[in-house]
């Protein structure tokens, strides 16, 4: 029983150490999902995922419709972030030996598939869309005059 409890705490600590992976999926354009973190805005929008992974760790990032400043950590939709714990309960229960599942696969959180206008931004040249007419770009925080 000692050996069981001591192997669940060494098994939660490499989890505390590499974290748990969990990936979302790009749309069919390479388009990640994200949303507004501000709860009066909650504005989705998509970033190509190529740009997005270029923000630094410490980056500001900006809602496109109300331009709320945020870190790049905020930015998941709410469906992202379900997923998320779902994926990250099965992964600990997993690893600990809980679930009886014996291959675990991560599956990724399905892209939102509404119709989005597609973006460059004049000063970063960084991609994202929105639905309407979203002023600010969620890279750099400038406002484009073309809306």
């Amino acid at each position: 029983m000692l050996e069981r409890i001591e192997n669940m705490i060494n098994q939660l600590k490499e989890i505390q150490n590499h974290g748990i992976p969990v990936t979302f999926k790009t749309d069919d354009d390479g388009f990640l999902d994200r949303e507004c973190p501000d709860e009066t805005c909650s504005n989705q929008f998509k970033v190509l995922l190529a740009d997005w992974t270029k923000l630094s760790d410490d980056a500001s990032v900006y809602c496109p419709l109300c331009r709320h400043e945020a870190g790049v950590e905020s930015w998941s939709t709410k469906d992202q972030l379900a997923h998320g714990r779902s994926e990250a309960i099965k992964y600990v229960k997993s690893k600990i030996g809980i679930s009886s599942e014996k291959d675990y696969n991560i599956a990724a959180a399905p892209a939102i598939t509404l119709v989005y206008k597609k973006e460059e931004c004049e000063v970063c040249k960084s991609h994202y869309s929105v639905i309407g007419n979203a002023p600010y770009c969620p890279c750099c925080g400038n406002k484009s005059d073309n809306t």
